[in-house]
């Protein structure tokens, strides 16, 4: 055999031996391979199956997830519409609260006002309790002297007693005084008739008391002169000579004497020595003074 021949065949050894080498890797490969698939095939067919199962889980949680967000949102718009109400009801609870607060404050400045009232009362009557307090030793001398009046009253009853009787016979007295003043008057007058001169002259010296008691008023007085004007006069029976006492309420003041008479008023002059006061405009006069028992 030639060189070209045996390094032919060598040649066709080696790539014999390399082909059957490359067959023998790919079939040993393509058996990996195979293996492999099968082992990812039942990997993905376990997968799959676990896949299903947890869809067909999750399937059935979505399901649940569903109806509970159905739930929840009937739920929400239940909670709304409470909401809504309580929102409602709030509003009605703080106007009834302002109404409370304004309700109270009312009240504080009407219970301040009855503490005032009350403070106030209260001084009142602390400062009563004192008044009757004093009212009560008032009273208590109240009481004595009502005794001692009383016994300066009986006394006193027993003096006007006495008096009653003086002036009983006074009065008996008195009236035949007037009985022989009016036989006077009488004289005096036909007096008049006769001589007139003689009888001014005795009028001027005697003073002859009126019929009846005569009251009336002082209408002017001139105290430089010491004249007097009445409101009685020739109608009431006053007459020239008439004397008439003066007094102010339950005050003596003097005397007057009657100088000229006209028909409703008379001009008199004081009695110097049986003045006390002056006359004034307003005081009363009257021919006799009264005592009543």
């Amino acid at each position: 055999m030639s060189l070209v021949g045996k390094i032919f065949a060598v040649l066709a050894m080696i790539i014999a031996i390399f082909y059957t080498g490359v067959t023998v890797a790919l079939v040993s490969l393509q058996e990996n391979y195979r293996q492999q698939f099968v082992n990812e095939q039942a990997k993905h067919d376990h997968t799959k199956k676990t896949k299903d199962i947890e869809y067909t889980k999750l399937d059935s949680l979505r399901k649940q997830v569903e109806g509970e967000r159905d739930s929840l949102r009937k739920e929400v718009s239940r909670l709304d519409g409470e909401n809504g109400n309580l929102h409602a009801q709030w509003a009605e609870a703080q106007n009834a609260v302002r109404l409370a607060m304004n309700v109270i404050d009312d009240q504080k400045e009407e219970l301040a006002r009855i503490s005032k009232n009350r403070t106030e009362l209260h001084t009142d009557f602390q400062a009563k309790v004192r008044e009757n307090e004093k009212l009560q030793g008032d009273i208590t001398g109240l009481k004595d002297t009502v005794e001692q009046r009383n016994t300066a009253i009986n006394k006193l009853q027993q003096d006007l007693a006495t008096a009653q009787k003086n002036f009983v016979t006074t009065e008996k007295e008195l009236g035949k005084v007037v009985t022989d003043l009016e036989t006077a008057q009488a004289r005096l007058t036909k007096l008049r008739e006769i001589r007139p001169d003689i009888h001014d002259s005795l009028i001027r010296e005697v003073t002859l008391p009126p019929k009846k008691v005569v009251r009336g008023k002082v209408t002017a007085v001139d105290q430089k002169l010491g004249l007097v004007i009445i409101n009685r006069g020739q109608r009431n029976d006053v007459r020239k000579g008439h004397t008439f006492i003066v007094f102010r309420d339950n005050e003596y003041i003097g005397k007057v004497i009657v100088d000229d008479v006209f028909p409703d008023v008379a001009a008199a002059r004081y009695v110097a020595d049986a003045m006390k006061k002056g006359v004034e405009v307003g005081d009363d006069v009257t021919t006799k003074l009264r005592f009543e028992f």
